[in-house]
């Protein structure tokens, strides 16, 4: 019986990673997995800010408020007025709040009457027009811990802190390894009958590189001695992950499998099979890990989605590793459309039906309409099985991220 995609991912994590730390620049930081948790060194912001362009108020005393002087509070400036009951000055977005602020309105919130007097109309509350010192994190506080993924906001609070570098997990070393004798580079123009352009380096490169890593690639035939003398290079070298596609199936020429092992290479999980992947499976050498990829580019993009996308990041260090939710989150079904995690959290998930014919010995899908989904950013759940509506769920897997 095939092994499932799930058992097929709890093998995978069960792999132990040795990680590195190294400092990088926190403009090149996005995405990088966090090496060890960052305390404020201070408040941010340091002083409680405006929202808005208007006036500072000070406690409520009566209908009308006294404008104090000619003087304007902008960004950078230290105010030196303190606010009386009944008292206010003008402001700008971001600057410092004098001292007895209760409030901030905006102009368009306000009027001023012929007298100099300013009268509120839509006082906003205190919440909406202040920004409380220590908003962003306090002194002492963490804002960014270890093996959490670094987001663009983390950057934001990481200058806000002063920080000029951050200690990250060192990327991951990746090889791709193309193997089939059809397989012609894509600069060639004409192709002889049979022959394909080696599209995969290219479709797993854009993938990884949304993961800030890039890869080496190469392209070996099929013939035996070739594939194990490259292989042999590969495992050799620094490379930590190494990504085979093509090769995988019964012919004559998939030799991938056999190659593998007697390179040593001993199979973490062999033969996983799912509609519409194909065949792959998993191997380590030592310490590198090997996905050995079927050679249809839907499979490719969907191994990379659903296992090693989320395989970097345990590589990387990161504390949260799960397997693509909705895939996971399919197994706790509660009620149709809605879907479960152990952890109680519910999420709803799309559902489309897809139909199916039976040809070979197997089922297939058909491609989806346009309005709905497409084969390649779909993925059966269920699985294909007969049933009297000849169709399964599919749900969309491509995110856009």
């Amino acid at each position: 019986m095939p092994l499932s995609l799930y058992k097929a991912w709890e093998r995978l994590t069960s792999v132990e990673i040795t990680t590195r730390p190294e400092k990088v620049s926190i403009e090149n930081a996005n995405g990088r997995i966090c090496c060890s948790t960052i305390y404020a060194a201070s408040d941010s912001p340091p002083f409680n800010q405006s929202r808005f362009d208007g006036f500072a108020l000070g406690e409520i005393a009566g209908e009308r408020y006294q404008i104090v002087g000619d003087m304007v509070i902008t960004a950078g400036v230290s105010p030196s007025v303190k606010l009386s009951p009944g008292q206010a000055i003008r402001i700008m977005t971001g600057a410092p709040l004098p001292d007895g602020t209760t409030h901030v309105v905006p102009s368009e919130s306000c009027r001023i009457d012929n007298q100099g007097f300013l009268y509120v109309q839509d006082l906003p509350s205190p919440e909406m027009s202040i920004l409380r010192k220590g908003a962003n994190f306090l002194k002492g506080h963490p804002y960014l811990k270890r093996g959490e993924k670094i987001n663009p906001f983390h950057i934001s609070f990481l200058a806000l802190d002063g920080k000029e570098d951050v200690t990250v997990f060192s990327l991951p070393l990746i090889t791709i390894l193309s193997l089939g004798d059809e397989l012609e580079e894509i600069g060639k123009e004409v192709l002889e009958h049979g022959k394909i352009r080696n599209s995969h380096p290219f479709l797993l490169s854009a993938i990884l590189r949304s993961c800030g890593i890039v890869a080496d690639t190469f392209q070996v035939e099929d013939e035996p001695k070739k594939v194990h003398k490259r292989l042999a290079d590969i495992l050799s070298s620094p490379t930590q992950l190494l990504i085979t596609t093509g090769g995988m199936g019964k012919g004559v020429k998939d030799i991938t499998r056999k190659t593998l092992r007697k390179a040593g290479a001993l199979p973490l999980f062999e033969g996983v099979q799912a509609f519409p992947i194909g065949t792959f499976s998993c191997y380590l050498w030592h310490n590198k890990v090997i996905f050995a990829l079927p050679g249809g580019q839907v499979g490719v993009a969907l191994i990379a989605k659903l296992f090693i996308q989320p395989f970097l990041l345990k590589m990387q260090g990161a504390k949260r590793v799960e397997f693509f939710s909705p895939l996971y989150q399919a197994r706790f079904k509660k009620e149709k459309g809605d879907f479960t995690q152990e952890s109680g959290k519910s999420k709803t998930i799309k559902f489309f039906k897809a139909k199916t014919w039976f040809e070979g010995g197997n089922f297939h899908v058909k491609r989806l309409s346009s309005r709905s989904l497409t084969e390649m950013n779909s993925f059966i759940v269920s699985g294909v099985k007969e049933n009297k509506k000849n169709s399964v769920n599919v749900f969309p897997l491509w995110d856009g991220k």
